[in-house]
């Protein structure tokens, strides 16, 4: 599953990790198991809400984690794609473009409210 939180953290931003909590292997030990027992099994809204043929969708929409990991929390434009689109081959390259560039404009703002 995905979490909207995961971020990229460390020298040039190369580690991926947790953007609302400090990392696992710096976090003093209680954050450590809140960690460990919470967020390693957590489990998106998307999960509950999604059906296995709109996450797969997704998926082969997008192609690559960072992307899906993005549009599959963001359940009402997945769902409207989906809605206009039985494969996701009909989606236009030009589609595509615009939909990473709103996914990315969305977790740009979701990182300037934390």
């Amino acid at each position: 599953m995905s979490c909207r939180h995961l971020t990229f953290y460390g020298p040039g931003r190369s580690r991926i990790g947790c953007g609302m909590y400090e990392f696992p292997e710096t976090a003093p030990e209680k954050d450590r198991d809140f960690f460990m027992s919470t967020c390693r099994t957590f489990y998106c809204r998307a999960w509950d809400v999604l059906s296995d043929e709109e996450v797969l969708f997704a998926a082969k929409l997008t192609g690559d984690w960072f992307h899906y990991g993005l549009l599959i929390n963001e359940i009402h434009l997945l769902k409207e794609i989906r809605g206009r689109c039985d494969d996701p081959d009909q989606v236009t390259t030009e589609e595509k473009k615009s939909l990473w560039a709103r996914l990315r404009m969305l977790l740009n703002m979701d990182a300037a409210s934390n």
